[in-house]
């Protein structure tokens, strides 16, 4: 079993997300991805979609394989610096911060869905720091 996390730590002009999976299975177990490995959305008060962090990016399609050992934790760093998917600033308000991790752990029997792999967090960006 993998179980998602998710930090963030909100500045004036920008968020910084920390987020990862845990492998808490009690054992080894073996996960793929393409080389992009998670994305992540930002999502205004009403759902709408304002920023996508795979958007303009490019990925090859290789597929990667590697063990996550017994209670091993894979994490990663990015940031968000309150624009929308075309590099404008977002207006001042309520935003949900989802991470989508691309992942696929074959010697599961029962495919996960979607939203096992998922986490999201709520940020303002109503702040004067």
């Amino acid at each position: 079993m993998i179980t998602t996390f998710l930090s963030t730590e909100q500045h004036k002009d920008y968020v910084t997300l920390q987020f990862g999976i845990h492998n808490v299975a009690g054992e080894d177990l073996v996960i793929s991805s393409g080389s992009q490995p998670y994305d992540f959305i930002v999502t205004n008060e009403v759902g709408k979609e304002v920023y996508r962090w795979s958007l303009n990016k490019l990925f090859t399609a290789e597929v990667v394989e590697r063990t996550l050992n017994k209670d091993e934790k894979m994490s990663y760093e990015e940031r968000w610096s309150f624009q929308n998917n075309e590099d404008k600033p977002v207006p001042r308000g309520k935003y949900k911060l989802e991470v989508v991790f691309l992942i696929h752990l074959p010697e599961l029997v029962e495919p996960q869905s979607p939203q096992y792999l998922s986490i999201s967090s709520e940020i303002s960006t109503d702040i004067d720091k």
